[in-house]
């Protein structure tokens, strides 16, 4: 899948990848605060609500996992739901 096809749904704020499963953001998404069964590959999608500061900094006040995406045949049903749902957007445009 990979950022290429990633990047064709809008900007992401993160994206992180990697070999080491304690890493900050695999702590907090597979262990901690939002736990769920850890599976390589995942995508995790994550909706944060915000405000920015006087100084144009984002305060965050919270997030949520809107959706996640565990191993191999799950990213890729999701992927072809994806792409089924972007073609017939096409196609009423």
């Amino acid at each position: 899948m990979g950022w290429e096809f990633l990047s064709r749904f809008g900007e992401f704020h993160e994206v992180p990848t990697g070999k080491h499963w304690q890493k900050e953001v695999a702590r907090k998404y597979f262990f901690e605060a939002f736990a769920g069964p850890p599976a390589v590959p995942q995508v995790i999608l994550v909706t944060r609500e915000g405000v920015l500061d006087d100084d144009g900094g984002f305060q965050y006040l919270g997030e949520r996992v809107e959706q996640r995406h565990r191993g191999l045949s799950d990213l890729l049903g999701w992927s072809e739901l994806l792409a089924k749902s972007s073609s017939e957007v096409g196609e009423r445009l």
